[in-house]
């Protein structure tokens, strides 16, 4: 067996503005959507490809 484990951070931007994509703002101010969240992952595998049921590289 192999045991895979790790963190990964997550994080975006975006700004809400123009909802109708017509070039002016449509009763409202524009304003920032942010966040970010870290997720931990474990994994545990089996070694030898062959023996995992998801087959190795292309899968089965």
């Amino acid at each position: 067996m192999l045991r895979i484990t790790g963190e990964t951070t997550f994080e975006f931007g975006d700004i809400f503005e123009d909802p109708l994509d017509i070039g002016i703002e449509a009763g409202g101010t524009p304003y920032p959507i942010t966040g970010n969240w870290t997720a931990r992952f474990s994994a545990e595998v089996m070694k030898d490809a062959g023996r995992s049921e998801y087959g190795g590289v292309g899968g089965r």
